[in-house]
């Protein structure tokens, strides 16, 4: 498979700079060199083994889109060009569905989560949605994000299911219940290793151990009570950044 895609990906990337000078063209000439862009850089991201993304997902969700633009062709007629880009498009999206992610995720992440949040079950909670980077955890009631991302906000998100949606992060759990670790938790993560990841959701794992029973059963009122801390904390945070810095009003 990796010979074949990278010929395919060699053929697609060829054509490229051709496609894009002709994007002004048309609008179909522009949405096919769109994709095979998108599809070049997908293929790219197997062949340097970015453990990241579900590539077998993502080629499946991108044939429908492939499907449309090769029947747009087909009925404007002959065009050498973009019919050959298509055919390489879906080459490599074919090739691309038999990646299998790994099981473990990305740096180990699943693997992770799993353990940590064994004890999820105990309340009902259920998987809804597995990606390489995280899972995806639901009640019925109440929803738990946990992934491996760039800033703790992303990786951490929990809130009551439902319409519109709100959302919660680990620091408005912590400040709630006036546990100072709120503070130390930094703006950005750099979980570049599998020990770094183990930290981060075996932290995040103790945090709703200890603190996270009403939240998880859904105890009346307590979102409510989250969202009342969550403001008072962003409002506190807006004044100590006015009183270091000095407000820009």
């Amino acid at each position: 498979m990796r010979e074949s895609l990278t010929s395919d990906l060699d053929s697609l990337d060829a054509l490229l700079p051709q496609l894009e000078k002709r994007r002004s063209f048309s609008p179909l000439a522009n949405d096919i060199f769109e994709a095979c862009d998108y599809w070049s850089k997908l293929g790219h991201r197997a062949l340097e083994s970015d453990t990241r993304v579900n590539y077998a997902a993502r080629a499946a969700g991108e044939m429908p889109l492939l499907e449309k633009l090769q029947s747009m062709l087909n009925q404007q007629g002959e065009d050498q060009s973009l019919r050959e880009a298509l055919g390489k498009g879906r080459a490599i999206l074919s090739e691309l569905q038999s990646v299998s992610p790994p099981k473990e995720g990305h740096l180990g992440t699943l693997r992770v989560i799993r353990r940590e949040f064994a004890f999820l079950s105990d309340d009902g909670f259920h998987i809804v949605r597995e990606e390489p980077t995280g899972i995806f955890f639901s009640s019925g009631a109440v929803y738990l994000s946990l992934e491996w991302a760039t800033t703790p906000y992303l990786s951490c998100e929990f809130g009551p299911e439902g319409t519109p949606k709100r959302a919660f992060g680990v620091d408005d759990l912590l400040y709630m219940v006036h546990d100072n670790r709120y503070r130390t938790i930094s703006r950005e993560l750099n979980l570049d290793t599998e020990a770094k990841v183990q930290e981060w959701f075996g932290f995040l794992a103790g945090v709703f151990k200890r603190y996270g029973r009403d939240v998880l059963t859904n105890r009346p009122g307590i979102f409510e009570e989250l969202e009342q801390a969550q403001s008072q904390r962003d409002r506190e945070y807006t004044q100590e950044m006015d009183a270091r810095y000095g407000s820009h009003l």
